[in-house]
């Protein structure tokens, strides 16, 4: 019982605290005892909120808005901090025209934080809040090396993909070829122009129908097929009398 009581003091003494700060009169440019003021309640309010438990969290985190965001940032960022130790100075900054900003300095187990806390400039609210955390020159180093290999290895997986991928179209390559050889003999007989032959029309100086002038160009043309086959046919160029044709007997 006296837990549950402990518990239920702690959230409501930082709810508290960020309540009392849009109490405090606040002029448009922040006079040093507001300031201070602010500095205090706010710096009450961390100290509080980051030795809360888990479920005090998730009870403070039920009021939402500003609550909510701290909770959630908390919560990635204390495996990393450590524990609470103190705060080493808070300030304010009301240069804004929309907002009024907390800046403070916090110790924990394993680094020293940057704590930014945004307060709304009209309505003295808390609306967001930020913790960055200073990183040795070799951590920042190390993590810069670690981004630079991931990049590395991302070009370099991209690459052999696409040498992978080039060496499977060189293995399809020889069956086309095959294909494009078989099919070279057609290829070549369409471009073989059509053979020419030239018919001397064997027909009686004296008379002679079309009918019989068509059927000796019709035979000499079987005649030629015989001896010479052409895949595109023929082309007739000229067609003469024969002088010493066969039709001067008749």
């Amino acid at each position: 019982m006296n837990r549950k009581k402990k518990k239920s003091f702690r959230i409501l003494l930082c709810l508290l605290c960020m309540l009392l700060i849009p109490a405090i009169p606040v002029s448009a440019a922040l006079d040093d005892t507001t300031k201070t003021q602010m500095e205090e309640e706010a710096a009450r309010f961390l100290g509080t909120a980051y030795e809360m438990s888990d479920d005090e969290l998730e009870n403070m985190r039920t009021n939402g808005g500003f609550y909510e965001v701290f909770v959630r940032s908390w919560y990635e960022d204390r495996e990393v901090v450590g524990a609470f130790k103190e705060i080493e100075s808070t300030e304010t900054d009301d240069s804004g025209s929309d907002q009024i900003i907390l800046n403070s300095v916090v110790d924990f187990e394993n680094y020293t934080s940057d704590v930014v806390i945004y307060f709304d400039a009209e309505e003295k609210t808390p609306v967001n809040y930020v913790m960055n955390i200073r990183y040795s020159m070799a951590e920042k180093m190390t993590q810069a090396f670690q981004n630079m290999m991931v990049g590395l290895i991302v070009v370099f997986a991209v690459l052999i993909f696409l040498m992978i991928i080039i060496f499977l179209f060189r293995l399809f390559a020889p069956k086309q070829k095959e294909v494009q050889t078989a099919a070279a003999p057609s290829a070549v007989l369409s471009n073989r122009e059509p053979a020419v032959v030239s018919v001397q029309q064997a027909v009686p100086q004296t008379g002679g129908t079309e009918e019989e002038i068509a059927a000796v160009i019709a035979a000499a043309i079987a005649a030629a097929s015989e001896e010479a086959p052409s895949a595109n046919g023929y082309l007739v160029r000229s067609v003469r009398r024969n002088k010493k044709s066969v039709w001067k007997r008749v």
